[in-house]
């Protein structure tokens, strides 16, 4: 009884073997089905804005990449608006992640406020009659522009920072649109650098109140831009007045930093205050049909994508793969 009994254990033994060769690469018996093999993933259908300021010769700067046509045409359409040349491109590129915000090292005193005054600074700004906070669709360049200038005579040393769209667009809750939020390409508002009551530590507050009722620190700003916790976090840039931005690409924008591009040609205080007196009687309203922005007369924008066009804009379809 014993010996049958060994002689059946090594007879499963070698049958579990045999099970266990051929899952490790022999080849099956006839009649066996082979193992199933996964079909490649096709790369993801991504779209890349282009774009350059009206009327140069500089070659188109890469301003983005989204996660779909429909996100990449968000943001085209808002640097259409501002009367930038800009192309979108289908492409199979990935959304790059979002590099972090670098570090800011500790600025002079004469060039920091504490919060107390940082917030009086919010109060007045929100209270300036004629710059156009209630319409967040557009403006925001020249309501920062403007709120820099009256920072400055107030003896205040402010900078801007810089919201950029990556992967989607920027999303943002606000009461003053009837749809109850606005999308954006990019953002951009004044800082002031703020002491911490230990007088060891600084912070950025934005001064924004286009968007909040108080002044902000950065990742909260931030975050407002997004439409979830699950969204794609915006690429965010401080810089000095005077400065363009660095765009995701690394490169700078050009022009002076009134906008992500060259500076209008009547200058940007004039600009400003054109851009505003257009959009004071507008808010709390959505952008009327038919509306001629101010500016430039017309766009010479080109909508590059798959199986679309608008014919309104004059505008062209390409499919772009592996750029």
């Amino acid at each position: 009884m014993l010996r049958r009994l060994l002689l059946l254990v090594l007879a499963a033994g070698l049958v579990a073997v045999t099970a266990t060769s051929r899952t490790a690469g022999q080849s099956p018996k006839s009649g066996d089905k082979p193992p199933a093999v996964k079909a490649p993933q096709n790369p993801p259908i991504t779209s890349s804005v282009y774009y350059r300021t009206k009327g140069t010769t500089d070659p188109l700067a890469l301003y983005g990449i989204y996660k779909s046509q429909e996100a990449g045409k968000v943001v085209f359409k808002h640097l259409v608006s501002n009367g930038f040349e800009v192309e979108l491109r289908i492409s199979n590129v990935a959304v790059p992640k979002t590099p972090p915000r670098p570090s800011t090292a500790m600025l002079p005193a004469e060039e920091t406020v504490d919060y107390s005054r940082a917030k009086a600074v919010f109060e007045q700004m929100a209270k300036q009659p004629d710059i156009a906070f209630r319409f967040p669709v557009d403006g925001c360049y020249a309501r920062a522009h403007l709120m820099c200038q009256r920072m400055i005579k107030m003896g205040l040393k402010p900078y801007k920072v810089w919201s950029f769209a990556n992967g989607e667009p920027l999303w943002a809750k606000t009461d003053n649109h009837p749809a109850k939020h606005v999308t954006w390409g990019y953002h951009v508002a004044p800082v002031l650098r703020v002491k911490m009551d230990n007088g060891k530590q600084q912070r950025w507050y934005v001064i924004d109140p286009s968007l909040s009722k108080e002044p902000w620190i950065i990742q909260r700003w931030e975050e407002a831009q997004m439409k979830d916790k699950d969204s794609h976090r915006p690429y965010v840039y401080v810089s000095r007045l005077g400065q363009p931005p660095k765009l995701l690409s690394g490169k700078p924008a050009p022009g002076t930093g009134y906008w992500p591009g060259t500076d209008p040609k009547e200058g940007p205080d004039t600009h400003a205050v054109k851009i505003m007196k257009q959009y004071k009687p507008l808010e709390g309203k959505a952008l009327p049909p038919g509306f001629a922005w101010q500016g430039p007369e017309e766009f010479p924008a080109r909508w590059l994508a798959v199986g679309e066009q608008e014919p309104a804009l004059g505008l062209r379809r390409r499919e772009v793969v592996g750029l």
